[in-house]
């Protein structure tokens, strides 16, 4: 399935350049179809704990969901991209920050401002944005503050001690 989705937008490009209902069916559900096996392979890769940094894991996936976007845009099929972007905005499967301002910069690649625009992706690029303002408006540490804030989505022995030193302010080792 994963292979196919480069290609999905020309073959969703060629299903409906024929005009026929038929045609436009098929595209349809071949795009539902990959939306929801990626939603669900995701999923599965968001659970396993990653670097907040390390972007190696989403590369494979942030180029099918461009395909997904490619794909939406050219059906015009904004229930299947609204849902996708529900996916990647909700709290339990949102890409990690990071991930998805990647996916917005390669979105970006190629594209005039009007065909980025048709990808609807404004809600993701909000949300980066917004996190980013967030980060830059929160107080400095105190000179003598070691504390760093790191969301962690392990909760093992290991992670939960890392958790403890790095939200310590007067921990250093």
């Amino acid at each position: 399935s994963a292979s196919f989705l480069p290609i999905l937008p020309a073959v969703c490009s060629a299903l409906i350049a024929t005009a026929s209902q038929p045609g436009r069916e098929l595209a349809l559900w071949l795009l539902d179809r990959e939306e929801q096996a990626l939603e669900t392979r995701l999923k599965g890769a968001l659970g396993i704990p990653h670097g907040p940094l390390d972007l190696r894991w989403c590369q494979p996936y942030l180029a099918e969901l461009v395909a997904l976007f490619d794909s939406a845009a050219v059906l015009s099929a904004s229930a299947i991209r609204d849902r996708l972007l529900a996916f990647l905005l909700a709290p339990g499967t949102a890409l990690p920050i990071l991930a998805a301002a990647e996916f917005l910069r390669m979105c970006r690649l190629k594209r005039t401002p009007d065909s980025l625009r048709a990808l609807g992706v404004s809600p993701l690029f909000r949300r980066v944005v917004d996190t980013l303002q967030q980060s830059v408006a929160a107080p400095p540490r105190g000179a003598s503050d070691w504390s760093i804030a790191v969301p962690l989505s392990c909760r093992c022995a290991l992670c939960a001690e890392l958790s403890a030193f790095l939200g310590d302010s007067q921990r250093t080792q």
